[in-house]
């Protein structure tokens, strides 16, 4: 007696159609066997590109970016150790911060912040990439970010509002003495 197996992957919900033709005499099926199973999920970013825009050297602006596990529900479960997330290049201006250090499970559907910050100290344009490794389909999961120091701008004189209402600028003026003859 030989036994034969097949397998089948059937990629969306439909129907399976299985015909059973006689090949030898006297067969005879003993079973058929219909497994699910789990499609690997996703780990998905609310953003994979983050442009800081013109930022003052010496001031920092942060931003929210939310990770969610992008399975179907009753689906895999997607880890995260932020101990192994990267920045590149190093000593870049951006920076990043898990909510937790120790390695974050998330349910289908579930969602975890990470707080990313840009703190210019030069005047120029920077990019980096944040690399989050993971165990979803999609690993590692690239975020680009971009940014360009600038330097703080000049304080302007305001119009003054003189005497009858006239709008003026501020003028600094030396009065000398008349002499009388």
């Amino acid at each position: 007696n030989k036994g034969v197996m097949k397998s089948f992957v059937v990629s969306s919900d439909s129907n399976l159609d299985i015909d059973f033709g006689r090949v030898a005499e006297n067969t005879s099926i003993k079973g058929i066997e219909i497994l699910s199973i789990a499609q690997p999920a996703t780990l998905n970013a609310s953003a994979t590109v983050f442009d800081f825009g013109d930022i003052t050297i010496g001031q920092t602006e942060t931003r929210q970016l939310t990770l969610t596990n992008g399975g179907a529900a009753g689906g895999s479960n997607v880890t995260i150790d932020p101990t192994i997330a990267s920045l590149a290049p190093a000593g870049s201006p951006f920076a990043f911060s898990f909510a937790q250090s120790s390695p974050i499970v998330l349910a289908p559907g579930q969602s975890t912040v990470v707080t990313v910050s840009y703190a210019p100290t030069a005047s120029a344009s920077s990019t980096a990439e944040l690399k989050i490794m993971h165990n979803g389909a999609n690993s590692p999961l690239n975020i680009q970010f971009s940014g360009r120091g600038v330097e703080e701008a000049p304080a302007v004189a305001a119009p003054a509002i003189g005497r009858g209402g006239r709008i003026g600028w501020p003028v600094r003026a030396e009065l000398a003495p008349r002499l009388r003859s």
